[in-house]
């Protein structure tokens, strides 16, 4: 299990969109020993709410494969 933490979903959403071609054949040839390759991406309600009391305007996240 990896954890880690980051400013914004935006940042989460260019680090996935920073994946270069190789990195994209290994994540392939890993999910297919997972059982469940699924991921879980959790928000800190308090930062959350913090973030939007500050005005920040924060869309929910859009599911990457639907």
């Amino acid at each position: 299990m990896e954890t880690f933490a980051l400013g914004s979903w935006s940042e989460h959403v260019r680090q996935h969109g920073r994946a270069v071609v190789a990195d994209q054949a290994l994540l392939t040839k890993l999910a297919a020993l997972s059982e469940d390759a699924g991921v879980v991406h959790l928000v800190d309600a308090r930062a959350l709410a913090a973030a939007r009391a500050r005005g920040a305007h924060i869309e929910p996240p859009h599911p990457e494969h639907p």
